[in-house]
């Protein structure tokens, strides 16, 4: 939303219905407040962390706003995104806890803490990804690959763009199954091509073995796809010729962009455990499986595929 509007009034304001660009350009100012109040926010409980010698890495949310976009406002942005090492947990739980925040949600790989007196919600992550999405983290191979960026004044860690390019085409991987709405989606695609088109000298053989590493390369194709195909970045030939070779990445990338546009809005998510919710989440495990080629991590969805179906089957009896 807040592109939408930046780019409509530069371009063509006077031809926007002033009911529209009135309601957008509030939109905007309320946003822009929002991310300045989450920024302030994310910096004391960063600073209050490095002093109990808990070393935090923040992503998404406003750091990615500045660091890809150039400005806090030009991006939407809904929490606080910490990546941690596990073994800090029960410290940083304490700390938020002493903040004025409760747990929220408790999840294999993160946690999530929410404050009702100015409803910031802060997402802690010692892994990117859920069981059911395995993928290896390191901590300290992304703490090593940080720098510093500096927001209104205030420095703050961040990830590096090879690091952070693979993490959002992670995450895009993982997010299209989610009832999600579509703008939403498809703000993510745009952080893709907007980091490609912030940092043309992006080290792709540092992007490329990560994905080899982790058996992710058919992810990063698909997350490279999309960026292509909806918002036509360029991207360097041998990099293209890559992700053109793979047919299924491809194909997949193809078949979210048409659910993406869609007439249908995406309908509230089913009960838990119900027909329909076992249906859906053996679709999207089938979804994963195809994103990778290894045999391990292939057996290892079909055993979860398999989980479904007998959990289902019990239900029935």
């Amino acid at each position: 939303m807040p592109l939408l509007y930046r780019n409509l009034n530069n371009i063509c304001s006077q031809n926007i219905p002033k009911n529209i660009i009135k309601y957008l350009r509030k939109s905007f100012l309320e946003n822009s407040k929002r991310n300045l109040i989450l920024t302030n926010e994310l910096f004391k409980i960063l600073n209050q962390l490095k002093e109990i010698n808990i070393k935090a890495i923040p992503y998404k949310g406003t750091i990615l706003a500045n660091s890809i976009y150039g400005k806090l406002s030009l991006r939407q942005v809904y929490d606080l995104d910490l990546i941690i090492d596990k073994k800090d947990l029960i410290k940083t739980e304490k700390l938020l806890l002493s903040q004025g925040y409760y747990i929220k949600e408790k999840l294999d790989q993160e946690e999530s803490f929410f404050r009702e007196e100015d409803q910031i919600e802060i997402d802690v992550h010692w892994e990117l990804t859920p069981i059911y999405f395995p993928l290896k983290f390191d901590f300290n191979y992304f703490w090593k690959n940080t720098n510093n960026i500096d927001i209104n004044g205030k420095f703050f860690l961040n990830l590096s763009p090879e690091n952070l390019l693979f993490i959002l085409c992670i995450q895009i991987a993982k997010d299209c199954w989610e009832r999600r709405q579509k703008i939403e989606y498809l703000a993510k695609v745009c952080d893709i091509a907007q980091l490609i088109y912030t940092y043309p000298n992006l080290d792709w053989s540092q992007v490329l073995a990560q994905g080899k590493n982790q058996d992710a390369q058919r992810i990063i194709h698909f997350g490279l796809f999309l960026a292509k195909d909806l918002f036509d970045i360029s991207l360097p030939l041998p990099i293209l010729q890559e992700v053109e070779r793979d047919s299924v990445a491809i194909s997949l990338a193809y078949q979210v962009c048409a659910d993406l546009f869609s007439k249908e809005d995406h309908e509230p998510s089913p009960i838990k455990n119900s027909f329909w919710d076992v249906k859906l989440r053996i679709r999207q495990l089938v979804f994963y499986l195809k994103l990778r080629k290894s045999i391990k991590y292939r057996i290892s969805y079909f055993f979860e595929i398999l989980k479904l179906v007998f959990s289902q089957k019990k239900l029935k009896s």
